[in-house]
């Protein structure tokens, strides 16, 4: 994954999004030598809020079990 500074995305904004959203590329932003944040693509976010959803689904499942025995 690239590294940025937040500084650095103020000023690219425009070319920094197209990057993540044309070509999928995954952006850390950093503050200092703190990691702060990921800019990834509306795919890779899509990816992210279903393995969520499966994560929740796996534990409801897993009480579920576990309540029956």
């Amino acid at each position: 994954m690239t590294r940025l500074s937040v500084a650095t995305l103020a000023r690219d904004a425009d070319r920094i999004v197209s990057r993540v959203a044309d070509k999928g590329e995954r952006i850390v932003l950093r503050k200092g030598n703190k990691n702060m944040a990921v800019i990834v693509s509306l795919q890779d976010a899509a990816r992210l809020t279903r393995l969520s959803e499966d994560e929740e689904d796996l534990r409801e499942f897993r009480k579920g079990m576990a309540s029956a025995k």
